[in-house]
């Protein structure tokens, strides 16, 4: 009981205040300039895929399995070891762009360099684009072949095109 009040003060520091690491939140915070406007977007998007995976009554492993990727995708703060989290779905659901983040995601590691040594916590973008880059690049690549096969066999379907 008594942890109650300073967990959601704790709760309510992580989610105003820390930042580092974050891939489509530090996005769009940028694109908006505004903190709370890619907080808002970022929520809708994961309560929208929630509500369809309910829809569709897809199996809860793999609804959970979408539901943490898609939250570290789009969460403010990703230190390495959250993708722990990941990894055990990974076994269900191989995915080579998750396992690649799963490695990449170390470069953030390097804020502790500094930190260490000069104790400033000063994290550098640009490791950010050596990170997630060849990660959504992957990822855009298999969803548009995917799209690409969805299509393929979709036209060998209809009887009209043979």
């Amino acid at each position: 009981l008594g942890a109650g009040p300073g967990l959601v003060a704790g709760m309510g520091a992580y989610t105003e205040k820390w930042r580092n690491n974050g891939s489509l939140h530090a996005l769009l915070t940028w694109a908006t300039g505004q903190d709370a406007i890619a907080q808002g977007v970022l929520a809708g998007v994961l309560a929208g895929l929630l509500v369809y995976l309910v829809w569709k009554k897809a199996d809860p492993l793999r609804a959970s399995y979408l539901l943490l990727a898609t939250l570290l995708f789009l969460s403010p703060n990703v230190f390495p070891w959250y993708l722990t989290w990941l990894l055990p779905f990974l076994c269900f659901f191989p995915h080579p762009a998750l396992l690649l983040w799963s490695t990449t995601v170390l470069l953030s590691y390097n804020v502790l360099i500094r930190y260490s040594t000069l104790g400033t916590w000063q994290y550098q973008p640009e490791l950010a684009w050596l990170e997630y880059l060849p990660v959504f690049a992957w990822l855009l690549w298999q969803a548009g072949k995917e799209k690409q096969e969805m299509l393929r066999a979709k036209f060998n379907q209809n009887p009209s095109h043979k």
